[in-house]
């Protein structure tokens, strides 16, 4: 199942380069790894991510729609999906807002220092305010913009790399990507 532990672990297993993982704050300040802003599609639960303290998003089984073998799986903190990856991939995290972050970039610097994981995490956004503020916060971590759709010159702004909807990735916008020092990531591919 997405964005759990069992995910993690299988990942480095097969000796994945990189894990991606989402991240969000949970009502009582806990960085939680969660990719929506409710648990519908991963358990069934409306329970909405900013609106929950973390042991309420911890007792719901996030696992059991991917199959039986999966029913101990719940949402994870950073702190533990860090461990699972620490010294086996590498870790790019997505930080989600849906417009409730209270202190996302700072919660989530001190827990990938706490875990000793600097150099082993990339971190991006569609919020391009949360990703400049995690780029002040840390300049020398690497932090990209993510995009889905065109929005005005993203090579003009200030990032590490660009995360774009593999359409945008055009022979026209790679090009002057790289010359612009962005590296450019595409997704999602099948």
């Amino acid at each position: 199942p997405e964005n759990t532990l069992a995910a993690f672990r299988l990942a480095t297993e097969q000796g994945a380069d990189f894990v991606e993982l989402d991240v969000q704050e949970s009502s009582d300040g806990e960085v939680v790894v969660v990719h929506d802003s409710d648990l519908m599609k991963i358990g069934g639960s409306p329970l909405k991510v900013w609106e929950a303290t973390a042991a309420a998003l911890r007792s719901v089984d996030i696992g059991s729609h991917t199959g039986p073998q999966f029913a101990s799986e719940r949402v994870p903190t950073l702190a533990e999906a860090l461990a699972a990856c620490k010294g086996r991939a590498k870790v790019v995290v997505e930080l989600k807002s849906y417009g409730h972050a209270q202190r996302l970039e700072e919660r989530v610097a001190a827990i990938v220092e706490a875990a000793g994981m600097e150099d082993d995490c990339v971190f991006m956004s569609l919020d391009h305010a949360m990703m400049a503020r995690m780029k002040a916060l840390r300049p020398g971590w690497r932090c990209g913009l993510l995009a889905a759709q065109t929005m005005g010159d993203l090579i003009s702004r200030p990032a590490d790399f660009l995360a774009v909807r593999a359409a945008m990735a055009t022979p026209g916008f790679v090009p002057r990507a790289h010359p612009a020092g962005r590296d450019v990531y595409r997704w999602a591919l099948n």
